[in-house]
């Protein structure tokens, strides 16, 4: 993916708005894994746990907007099959960290939240620093959806926008209308739990 920041002295104003589907995908208790593994044994998870996020992002046709540490954001379109890649990826994703024996340093387990809505790609930073991103309350509710897995249990969760593009498709159990942070409207969420598509045919 091409960044259209200018290299020049000047912050652009570049602001596209869209709708897209958001991936929020971070490492399960990873406090507390840092303050157990040493530094150099950290890097090891931390590099081995984004390469198979990314691995599994880029295969699914999605688009990687960041690093934050052990979180990946990404994005796919709002249309029913690139939501659907989304939700594939997340499955995937889980099932990768589950089963593979190549963890260098130990097995981990990994929360999802994804959600589908309007946003804007944008220019944002300073003179000296910028990034081309996602902004946006859509990409709010996604960050706010993947925290949220720790009080029910869940390695995916899904908004109710995100769930009506696929529900033909995918398997879930129905969390119901949750209060996410600071925000006044609920939202309606859903634990993604598998595909339904092998099962049709």
């Amino acid at each position: 993916m091409t960044n259209p920041v200018a290299e020049t002295g000047e912050t652009a104003q570049l602001s596209e708005s869209v709708e897209l589907t958001i991936m929020f995908c971070s490492i399960a208790k990873f406090m507390a894994l840092a303050e157990r593994l040493q530094s150099e044994a950290l890097v090891k998870l931390l590099n081995e746990h984004l390469a198979v996020v990314t691995e599994t992002i880029l295969g699914q046709k999605g688009l990687i907007d960041k690093f934050m540490g052990d979180t990946v954001l990404a994005y796919w379109g709002a249309d029913s099959d690139a939501t659907l890649q989304a939700c594939m990826c997340a499955l995937e994703v889980v099932q990768k960290m589950e089963t593979m024996s190549s963890i260098a340093v130990e097995r981990h387990s990994v929360r999802v939240g994804i959600n589908t809505g309007k946003l804007s790609k944008a220019v944002v930073g300073t003179v000296d620093l910028k990034d081309y991103t996602v902004i946006g309350d859509a990409v709010n509710i996604a960050h706010a959806i993947e925290e949220a897995g720790k009080d029910y249990n869940a390695s995916i969760l899904i908004s109710k926008s995100t769930f009506d593009n696929v529900q033909e498709s995918v398997t879930v159990r129905e969390i119901g209308d949750v209060t996410l942070g600071s925000r006044v409207t609920p939202i309606r969420l859903y634990e993604l739990i598998g595909s339904s598509l092998n099962r049709s045919r």
